[in-house]
């Protein structure tokens, strides 16, 4: 008996040591893979072939393939990859990096075309209009429109020429889209759509909740038809995020040339601090390298002091110095930029922007599993210490983090449908 006690024992203990020695090597594949796909993300991947190599053996394929296709990288990510060696990348994940390229490829002839169509059609009305985001930075940033995909295009028209707008994309067959009802649980309670959470909600009352709460409308093409969705701003973020008046975006306009036509975009110095506030507002929940790139793209491309001090005072003017200030930080430390020609204002931007990270697992990757309570706890804390790295009160970080609960429980079937 004895004996037979022992031999368990030393059973147990050989499973214990041969799992933990398959977590320490499933750890260092995951570091490994995560190394490699911020190098390859940055502006530039100057240590990408070198580093891909050492790392050769040690690389999951699989899961950087699946973060840049969650992170809106993976166009990006395959145009990297499509310069290495041969020897470098297993034969099926070359041929997944030819797909997403022509697909790529193919998509963003579709956004150049809905561009051009919707310009034309605005135009023939008189109606000025801001190209923003995608159309501009894959463009004038990325410098092909194949590397930085999106999936709508992104225009601010004057409030008083808004049914202007509207009619030029009718006219194009688009459709004005009324969202489900939980799309509204960020409305106030008293104005949410009432019924099943998955039920679409009539235009009017739509039209109502976008125009008082929000900065948007959606419009979407025909069923099958391959060009973008539009959305039509007013504005590019509601008044408590951004307290200034549309017109202060118009005057910040400057002209350019997208899709091969002349139009309007933001300056540089506006491009940057809305990019940041866009990467930063909607807290880690939704945070995507993606957007974190193009921080990163557009500081590349100037470097000087005046150019850091002529957007931080923007954003000081904006009232937005601290989602700048920290997405500046957040890009420069997973892309491993050099430092901003100016420092970041004071603040808790280090302890608990990388406490939020370290939660949330890996800013890649998401947190392990643990189970859906595990999962949706560290995914409200995450939240909190977002919202109060980027400076505000813990009352509105709270109020924040009850949104956030509210909207997962609601997601996941755990709220009942309004009556």
């Amino acid at each position: 008996m004895v004996g037979s006690a022992t031999a368990d024992e030393g059973k147990r203990s050989f499973r214990t040591r041969a799992s933990a020695g398959t977590a320490r090597r499933a750890r260092s594949m995951r570091a490994s893979s995560r190394r490699v796909l911020l190098a390859a993300l940055g502006p530039d991947p100057g240590e990408l072939p070198a580093l891909a190599a050492a790392l050769a053996d040690r690389l999951d394929w699989n899961w950087i393939l699946d973060r840049a296709r969650s992170h809106k990288v993976a166009a990006l990510l395959a145009a990297r990859l499509d310069y290495l060696e041969d020897g470098l990348l297993p034969s099926r994940v070359r041929d997944t990096v030819r797909t997403v390229r022509r697909e790529a490829r193919e998509r963003a002839t579709w956004a150049q075309r809905t561009l051009q169509q919707v310009a034309r059609a605005l135009a023939a009305r008189s109606v000025p209009f801001l190209v923003l985001k995608g159309s501009v930075l894959a463009e004038h940033v990325y410098g092909d429109p194949a590397l930085r995909p999106f999936h709508d295009v992104d225009l601010v028209v004057p409030v008083p020429r808004l049914d202007e707008a509207e009619a030029a994309l009718v006219s194009l067959g688009y459709r004005f889209y009324c969202p489900p009802a939980f799309v509204f649980d960020w409305v106030p309670p008293a104005v949410r759509p009432s019924g099943a959470l998955d039920a679409p909600v009539p235009e009017g009352v739509a039209r109502l909740l976008y125009r008082t709460h929000h900065f948007h409308f959606q419009y979407v093409p025909p069923r099958c038809d391959e060009r973008l969705p539009v959305e039509l701003h007013w504005h590019v973020a509601q008044p408590p995020v951004l307290p200034v008046p549309p017109a202060a975006l118009w005057e910040r306009a400057t002209p350019t040339v997208v899709a091969g036509l002349p139009m309007q975009t933001l300056d540089a110095e506006a491009t940057l601090v809305y990019v940041a506030l866009h990467a930063m507002k909607d807290g880690r929940a939704d945070f995507r390298l993606l957007h974190l790139c193009d921080i990163a793209w557009l500081v590349a491309r100037d470097r000087s002091r005046d150019g850091w001090e002529r957007a931080m005072a923007l954003a000081a003017a904006w009232r937005t110095h601290h989602h700048l200030a920290r997405g500046v930080e957040a890009a420069r430390r997973l892309f491993r930029l050099p430092s901003a020609a100016a420092p970041p204002p004071p603040g808790l931007v280090a302890p608990l922007l990388q406490s939020c990270f370290r939660l949330s697992g890996d800013p890649v990757g998401g947190g392990p599993g643990h189970g859906p309570l595990g999962r949706f706890t560290r995914e409200v804390l995450a939240e909190a210490l977002w919202d109060l790295s980027l400076g505000r009160p813990p009352r509105r970080a709270g109020r924040r983090v009850l949104a956030t609960a509210r909207v997962r429980l609601a997601r996941w079937g755990l709220l009942p449908g309004r009556a």
